[in-house]
């Protein structure tokens, strides 16, 4: 990207940022742009550890893109996440979500971390499903799935230890697994595959583009299309399987019929175009494999391990991929290991979040989403089925204080303790979804072979070949003829 074109993105995504202070008036509540780390690790040292790890891998991104030449998909990651962002929590009819108070925050609705949320999970995902090889449309469905993948432990971990909570009554989120609303997470299915197939749409069209059409030759061009046309988009997508899946809840409302066909097709599209990789292969050759050397006719040139010292002969160029993907990938084993040991260590009856929250009001007043759906416009105070609590007494003390007055939205939760069986669960199904992921990330960046089968790298085979592409870029290991 040139210099031009990096400034008019950092222009897209700070306007961006800057709209919540039109929607808003933020001038009555006490927040805060920097927030002391040691008041938020007294409260919630899980959340100040996921924060700083986000915001380090989205680092480690920015560096990936840096090196490989891809930071008009970084900043389209950062930029359209944010606009959907934006765009959902600015309407009041489709209001349903309060992040909590990071060390760090754009306004009092937007932590820094939540940007570097979006610029890890579609980039990542974009990424890796790029390494794959496949067609277009089974690309974007690879993206979806490793994206849903990437965010679904964070979506199960996040509302438990109150990273965020969640509008009571809104007929978008009211459908839940493990706490994560089936809405959520099609979204991120549907939204990552859209991103991944108008990205390399435009890109693909500006290059065949004439001269004449010289504002398309612009990356921040390019990406602002992608974001006004990715949203309404995934609005028709979400429709259409809504319909497709005869789920018993309505437009508007996803639920789990919703959820598992939009998985099932996804994951469908991306295996049944396997067979079709070899062919994408032969124009766009994979960063791990060498050129196959002038044999006999019909006899193929012998397969080369993944661990073979032949590696050490790649290019310059190609072992700077190599190296930047393995500490892609060490941003991913990263992340899925902090996300594990929160659900691990951390105790959510002993959060204590301070903030913005959904407004306490009367329990008889009702609104309307943008389909039509009612919803209570309040939080009541009296019946509420969120995991918190808005009575918290104090530190080492037995009296509950005072509930909020009605009007309140800015007030402390707590958390609340698992019942009976449940946290096993929680735990469990966090630990799993994380292994399948590290397992399909592992084949997508580091493995030779990129149409290879879910099960083909263990985690053991992955840190073998880490060690071994290690070896293979320190110069004074380099095998030589």
């Amino acid at each position: 990207m040139q210099t031009l074109d990096v400034a008019a993105c950092v222009l897209i995504i700070t306007s961006l940022i800057a709209s919540n202070f039109l929607f808003g008036d933020w001038s009555t509540m006490p927040w805060r742009v920097f927030t002391n780390p040691v008041y938020i690790w007294h409260t919630m040292p899980s959340f100040l550890v996921v924060e700083w790890t986000l915001i380090l891998c989205a680092a480690i991104c920015l560096k990936h893109a840096v090196e490989t030449h891809r930071l008009a998909l970084w900043f389209s990651a950062g930029i359209c996440g944010t606009a959907n962002d934006m765009f959902f929590h600015l309407l009041p009819f489709s209001d349903n979500f309060w992040q909590a108070q990071a060390s760090m925050m754009f306004t009092p609705r937007l932590p820094v971390y939540i940007v570097a949320v979006y610029f890890s999970v579609l980039y990542v995902a974009t990424v890796a499903a790029s390494k794959l090889q496949l067609p277009p449309i089974a690309e974007a469905a690879s993206c979806g799935v490793l994206a849903w993948l990437w965010y679904e432990p964070y979506d199960i971990v996040g509302p438990r230890l109150l990273f965020w909570t969640w509008h009571d009554t809104d007929p978008a989120i009211s459908n839940r697994l493990l706490g994560a609303p089936c809405g959520s997470s099609c979204w991120v299915l549907t939204y990552s595959a859209l991103h991944c197939l108008l990205f390399r749409s435009v890109q693909k069209y500006a290059a065949e583009a004439p001269l004449s059409s010289w504002a398309l030759r612009w990356s921040a061009v390019q990406i602002t299309i992608v974001a006004l046309v990715c949203t309404p988009l995934f609005v028709v997508a979400m429709a259409g399987l809504q319909c497709l899946a005869v789920d018993v809840f309505p437009i508007g409302q996803p639920g789990p019929c919703t959820l598992f066909l939009t998985l099932g097709l996804f994951v469908t599209l991306a295996w049944c175009s396997q067979g079709e990789a070899g062919d994408v292969a032969q124009q766009q050759q994979s960063p791990f494999s060498t050129p196959s050397r002038p044999g006999p006719a019909n006899k193929p040139a012998p397969a080369q391990s993944p661990l073979s010292p032949s590696q050490a002969k790649m290019s310059p160029a190609r072992r700077l991929r190599v190296r930047m993907d393995v500490m892609l990938f060490g941003a991913v084993g990263l992340y899925y290991a902090v996300l594990v040991g929160c659900t691990c260590l951390a105790d959510p009856a002993q959060q204590r979040s301070l903030g913005i929250h959904q407004t306490i009001g009367p329990c008889d007043e009702k609104a309307y989403d943008m389909i039509g759906l009612q919803r209570q416009r309040y939080l009541c105070a009296a019946s509420f089925e969120e995991d918190f609590r808005i009575q918290c007494p104090a530190p080492h003390s037995m009296e509950l204080p005072a509930a909020p007055v009605l009007g309140s939205q800015w007030y402390t939760i707590c958390g609340t303790r698992f019942r009976k069986m449940w946290g096993f669960v929680w735990t469990a199904a966090v630990m799993a979804v994380s292994y399948v992921g590290v397992v399909l990330f592992a084949n997508a960046l580091l493995g030779k072979h990129r149409h290879v089968g879910v099960g083909s790298l263990r985690p053991w085979q992955v840190a073998r070949m880490i060690a071994a592409q290690g070896d293979a870029m320190i110069p004074w290991r380099v095998h030589r003829n």
